[in-house]
């Protein structure tokens, strides 16, 4: 009797830690708003967009990776705030690229998720007529596809349910965030000598207390996204270069089944080249800059004149 009435009193007590949670997570997005920022540059060959993964803080995401892309031109990064509002995200990002007045040419490197959202605000950039000039290179880095090449502790059904009322909140994602501090001790992520180490520092210190209702937001959106159910062209008339980044060990990243997403990514965009590096497990542009600046500049092509 007792154990039953302990389950009994656990099943009253998770919908009411979710409904306290969430509503601390209402608050603590109150002042978080989606916004960009850009990294000047003396370089003029490209106007570089660059969208971080799930979780991935700004502007410390954006300091990490400046070393890879400064060399081509500005930098646009995104942070997406606590909704992931597309219409709201598309404004921005073309406000952004409208102040940052660089080249006439585009440059977008998605970071994981982030190439899931550049390619939906890709499409709408081409419909559009592209107004400040067209994509040359899209990166895809570690992408996930669709849900199923997810690799995720429940079921991707259950967590969409879930999601539907739940909107996130610090107790439960600090919770699962002792887990991944646990996991990451026991297989630690190598770090190259070439990443400033404070920049690092801030970095996983952002990841670590990233805004909960975010989270919350960009996992749905990653549950919701399918790039195969496109049934017309998958961004009209774009014709610029597509990199997929994998890693030389697919077993090896903890978030996305690579050889899957690849598979569906090549479907969109059959003439995209893939390149596998042992440096690689999940995205990892901040922990090994220089691998990825030998990669970018495989995909780049200098303007003409």
């Amino acid at each position: 009797m007792a154990i039953a009435r302990w389950v009994v009193l656990g099943v009253l007590a998770l919908p009411a830690l979710l409904v306290l949670d969430t509503a601390i997570g209402w608050l603590l997005a109150l002042g978080y708003k989606a916004r960009y920022f850009i990294q000047p540059s003396d370089a003029r060959e490209r106007t570089v967009s660059v969208l971080p993964g799930y979780s991935n803080p700004m502007p410390a995401f954006l300091q990490g990776v400046r070393r890879i892309f400064e060399q081509y031109g500005p930098i646009i990064g995104l942070r997406y705030g606590p909704d992931m509002d597309e219409d709201k995200l598309y404004r921005l990002w073309l406000d952004g690229l409208r102040q940052a007045n660089g080249p006439q040419a585009q440059m977008v490197y998605g970071h994981s998720f982030g190439a899931q959202l550049a390619w939906r605000l890709m499409r709408r950039y081409y419909a559009a007529g592209c107004p400040f000039g067209p994509v040359e290179e899209f990166i895809i880095d570690c992408a996930p596809s669709k849900a199923s090449t997810l690799h995720l502790p429940v079921p991707a059904p259950v967590l969409r349910r879930v999601l539907q009322f739940y909107r996130g909140g610090p107790i439960i994602f600090q919770l699962l965030e002792v887990i991944n501090w646990i996991t990451g001790k026991l297989n630690p992520m190598p770090v190259s000598s070439e990443t400033d180490r404070e920049v690092y520092r801030r970095y996983v210190r952002g990841m670590r207390w990233f805004q909960p209702r975010a989270r919350a937001a960009q996992l749905k959106f990653m549950l919701e996204f399918d790039v195969t159910v496109t049934q017309e062209e998958p961004i009209p008339g774009f014709t610029g270069r597509v990199l997929i980044i994998n890693g030389a060990d697919p077993n090896l990243d903890p978030m996305v089944d690579q050889p899957a997403a690849t598979a569906d990514w090549l479907g969109v965009h059959p003439n995209a080249v893939v390149m596998h590096n042992g440096r690689v497990r999940h995205a990892n542009p901040v922990e090994w800059p220089m691998a990825y600046c030998w990669m970018t500049d495989q995909v780049y092509q200098p303007s003409s004149g």
